[in-house]
């Protein structure tokens, strides 16, 4: 059984000019990021990691 050559296809997407570069994430970032660290709790405890932001935990206040 004969079957005519199919036609040439064209280029893949990825063959042509690079797509533009996915933002994953909005400018400007979002609050989160830029807001100051939140104040120590009240029983002036080591506040937990927080991931995902830079910044360290600040040590507890000194007791007299």
């Amino acid at each position: 059984q004969y079957t005519p050559p199919s036609p040439p296809h064209p280029f893949p997407v990825h063959y042509s000019s690079p797509p533009p570069p996915h933002v994953h994430y909005s400018w400007p970032p979002p609050p989160a990021l830029w807001s100051p660290p939140p104040p120590t709790p009240a029983y002036g405890g080591p506040l937990p990691p927080i991931a995902g932001l830079p910044y360290a935990s600040p040590p507890p206040p000194p007791y007299y």
